[in-house]
């Protein structure tokens, strides 16, 4: 726009026969031109900008045109320096070769690492610090006995040479403090296995979930997700893991206005004494954080 002279008449052409205009990408490139080049030529431009800028937000049909023009606007409304520092700023930074690394290369050699800290670490030294941390849980099938299984879901466990643990029962329940399990873990788990114990839980009070989510904590069961406070069905997700790599998976909901709390619970595998510790486990700090009775 700063070296052709007309630029500005010619962009007042098309602005002139917006109206007209069927595609709506043309539009959003008439913005974006007409925008910059009243950075570089603010005298020429403004009429020509505030008429295109008014017809895309006050008649445009196409919501994407209309957004532009309002973002533009907004934009415009913060200063000329910060528009000019956004509109004409470099489309990419020349420092950032990955994309263009992973284009010339096999998708084959990258994908295996993505969403992982190989471009941190490095292959060999990721490598090394995950060999000893992948641990197999199995899940159960409800119509099979125990020697039987269906399924393997790998998780990312730090195993140490001293755990820190939690003793639920002296004899039956022990759960480590360093389980790892994400959201995506626990829900294709919790698919495959069958409901070891469900129970009502009468609630007096409503529960303060930092509290709750603290208190989950101190005794090695790790909040995976929870309900925003407030909502008309409060929902808790919890994973606990035993030192014989038992999973707990638990679900704990609460309707609005209902004097009880529904608590389900799922294992990996069938340790009907080990089921019996954790949910008495459970209780207890439900008990202790939101004055449960039973």
């Amino acid at each position: 726009g700063e070296r052709v002279p007309d630029a500005p008449y010619v962009l007042e052409d098309f602005v002139e026969n917006v109206k007209s205009e069927p595609f709506s990408v043309v539009k959003l490139e008439l913005l974006t031109a007409v925008a910059r080049l009243f950075i570089a030529r603010p005298a020429e431009c403004q009429d020509t900008l505030g008429r295109l800028l008014y017809y895309c937000i006050e008649e445009e049909k196409d919501m994407a045109v209309r957004d532009r023009a309002l973002f533009y606007y907004r934009l415009l409304q913060a200063g000329v320096e910060e528009t000019k520092g956004i509109l004409c700023s470099p489309t990419s930074d020349r420092s950032l070769r990955l994309l263009e690394e992973q284009t010339e290369s096999s998708i084959n050699e990258w994908v295996p690492d993505f969403n992982s800290l190989v471009p941190i670490y490095g292959k060999e030294q990721w490598a090394a610090m995950t060999a000893s941390r992948v641990v197999d849980l199995h899940y159960v099938d409800s119509s099979t006995d125990d020697s039987k299984r269906e399924g393997k879901v790998p998780l990312m466990l730090e195993k140490k040479e001293k755990d820190p643990v939690i003793n639920a029962s002296s004899s039956s329940l022990t759960l480590i403090s360093n389980l790892c399990l994400t959201a995506e873990q626990f829900e294709r788990t919790w698919l495959n296995l069958a409901v070891g114990c469900q129970q009502s839980i009468p609630c007096q009070e409503s529960m303060q979930p930092e509290t709750l989510q603290a208190a989950l904590q101190m005794v090695h069961i790790q909040t995976i997700a929870m309900s925003k406070p407030g909502s008309e069905s409060w929902k808790v997700y919890l994973g606990a893991q035993d030192d014989t790599d038992c999973l707990f998976l638990t679900e704990l909901l609460l309707e609005t206005g209902s004097a009880e709390m529904q608590m389900l619970v799922k294992q990996t595998e069938n340790k009907l004494e080990a089921l019996q510790a954790f949910v008495s486990l459970l209780k207890t700090v439900l008990e202790t954080v939101a004055g449960l009775t039973y």
